[in-house]
């Protein structure tokens, strides 16, 4: 049965190079998206960006094999694991799909004080701590406890990934 599945792209900032990936390989695929407008020094551009960075969605029948396949051709991961892959609803997709089709702004969610986030990039992938300071919408202060004592560490708020 075809069904939609979340993929993680292992590499940042890869998205659109994964999702015309897919398409050349006629694989069903959604990368949710937003736009937003760079100012440089000489102009304004407006810019697609990942309303989730580093995820996409697939929508394909694992017993025709095609997961292992997206896996060995691509860096991507299903989620939570390639073993045992979790089916996205046809709802949220479809509802995500109208939010990026719609004439809204849209823009990725920021973080709060005290949130629980997972490191996905870097040295301290996979590590969870809590956010103890929101210094823009790029930089975060994480608390990540070891030993029972908190260390304190600054990130890239594309490095994390937050739990709702």
């Amino acid at each position: 049965m075809v069904n939609w599945y979340a993929l993680r792209v292992i590499r940042g900032n890869f998205e659109f190079m994964i999702r015309e990936g897919l398409r050349r390989a006629s694989i069903e695929e959604f990368l949710p998206t937003f736009t937003v407008k760079a100012r440089w020094s000489d102009r304004v551009k407006v810019l697609e960006r990942p309303l989730f960075p580093g995820y996409i969605f697939v929508r394909l029948d694992p017993e025709l094999g095609g997961m292992a396949s997206i896996v060995a051709s691509t860096r991507v991961q299903f989620l939570p694991s390639n073993l045992a892959p979790v089916i996205v609803a046809d709802t949220e997709v479809e509802t995500l799909v109208k939010l990026c089709g719609s004439e809204l702004p849209l823009m990725a969610a920021e973080y709060k004080r005290g949130q629980t986030v997972t490191i996905q990039d870097g040295p301290l992938a996979g590590v969870s701590g809590v956010v103890s300071q929101v210094r823009n919408k790029f930089r975060l202060t994480v608390n990540i406890e070891i030993f029972k004592r908190a260390v304190e560490v600054e990130l890239d708020a594309a490095a994390c990934h937050s739990w709702r």
